[in-house]
Formats: C-alpha cells, sequence, structure tokens
C-alpha cells in the first residue's frame, strides 16, 4: 500500500494478507455500531460542515510525519520526494476551534499513539 500525502511524500505501508473469519465480521458489525451511535449524535449545525481534525499541539511538517509513521510502524519504508504542481501547505497546524465548538472534539491522544492506534485498527480488518 503506497500513501501520497500532501505535499507529495510518499509512504509504503505493508500489510500481511489475512484470511476473514467470523470473529472479523463480529468486530467490523461492532465497528458500524459505534460508527452509527457516533453519527447519530452529531450536531444538526454541524451536519455537512468539513472539521480540521487533529492536535493543536502537534505542530509537524509532512516530511516530519511521514518520518513518525515509518519509526512508530517499524517500516523500512523510504520517504521519496514527488514533484508537484501545485502550492501546499508545507506545515500542519492544526486549527480545531470549530470542531471543539460544534463536536466537543479534543484531542485525547498524541501523534504517535494515534498513528499506532490507526495501524492497529487497519490490521484487524480482513484483507
Amino acid at each position: 500500500l503506497t500513501v501520497v500525502h500532501p505535499g507529495g511524500v510518499r509512504t509504503a505501508i505493508a500489510r500481511s494478507a489475512r484470511v476473514a473469519a467470523a470473529s472479523d465480521v463480529a468486530a467490523e458489525t461492532a465497528r458500524s455500531a459505534r460508527f452509527d451511535a457516533l453519527f447519530l449524535k452529531t450536531p444538526p449545525e454541524a451536519v455537512g460542515e468539513s472539521f480540521n481534525i487533529g492536535n493543536a499541539r502537534a505542530v509537524v511538517t509532512i516530511y516530519g510525519l511521514a518520518n513518525t509513521v515509518v519509526r512508530v510502524l517499524g517500516s523500512s519504508s523510504e520517504i521519496s520526494f514527488v514533484r508537484k504542481d501545485y502550492a501546499d501547505v508545507e506545515l500542519r497546524v492544526p486549527a480545531v476551534d470549530k470542531a471543539r465548538d460544534l463536536l466537543g472534539f479534543e484531542a485525547r491522544v498524541d501523534l504517535e499513539e494515534g498513528i499506532a492506534r490507526t495501524a492497529a485498527s487497519y490490521d484487524a480488518v480482513p484483507a
């Protein structure tokens, strides 16, 4: 799996092949129910809005993010730079005011823990 991040940074992430089992179906059903519960709690004024979700304390460049992903996941992936033909923000500073005001969002995990949790959730999904 190769991910191309804003700024042209590519990250290759290998996933091991898995065989679907009944427990995978049960886990997906539980995940779906949690999503539905969150969706049903969405305030009407937030429907159709876009939100910048992140941790305002975690200021990071795209290159720094790519390096953090590789390090946290123990990956041997190379980070390569690709020419881009558009303007992009080189430094990400999440402004989460809107998400806090409309959704009550506050980041509860740091970047590295979030990366590890995200990878674990992908590993739990059948291929």
